[in-house]
């Protein structure tokens, strides 16, 4: 089983309903962002840390804009190098609310090759 997904589609139901069933098979602690008020680090700080009250932390990360052409953010490349070498049995899931995602970034290839990536239509 992954830990680590992508959901992308314009339906915010079908990602919703996409998003419970993952939480409802993993039973966990839940952490939200949205992608433009947080910063990488406190996204890892928190994928990486134990959870006190559950066997596991979910990592919700809204609007998740990295995933969109021409749109970056600092220290990316920390996030990428999670994605790599990730061991934890934390969940990281990335949402965002458009139809497309760049399929020549990184991040979605790493996501591809280690993790899930979810089309929600």
């Amino acid at each position: 089983m992954t830990n680590i997904y992508l959901l992308y589609g314009t339906d915010k139901g079908i990602i919703n309903n996409e998003l419970n069933k993952i939480i409802d098979t993993y039973n966990g602690d839940i952490v939200r962002y949205e992608m433009d008020s947080v910063n990488i680090n406190s996204i890892l700080t928190d994928v990486s840390t134990v959870s006190m009250f559950g066997e596991r932390r979910i990592v919700i990360v809204d609007n998740a804009y990295i995933f969109m052409a021409n749109k970056n953010m600092d220290n990316i490349s920390e996030l990428e190098d999670y994605i790599k070498n990730n061991t934890n049995s934390n969940l990281l899931i990335f949402i965002t609310y458009n139809d497309k995602v760049d399929t020549r970034k990184k991040i979605y290839k790493l996501i591809k090759d280690k993790g899930k990536i979810i089309e929600c239509k």
